[in-house]
């Protein structure tokens, strides 16, 4: 589900650049951040994954 908005977010924003419309710079950047913002959740999961990986190896 979160690759499908992310994509979508990137999709709009692509479109938006493109047509370069200065009343959607307002629009453009809240969509640059909800992208951002879902970017580093992904991050953080994965960090948190491999963390918790590690630590059962080393009591494993």
């Amino acid at each position: 589900m979160e690759g499908k908005n992310i994509r979508n977010d990137a999709n709009q924003l692509s479109v938006l650049h493109y047509k370069g419309e200065p009343h959607k710079i307002r629009e453009i950047q809240l969509l640059d951040f909800r992208n951002l913002l879902r970017q580093q959740e992904i991050i953080t999961n994965m960090l948190v994954e491999a963390k918790q990986k590690k630590d059962s190896l080393s009591f494993g």
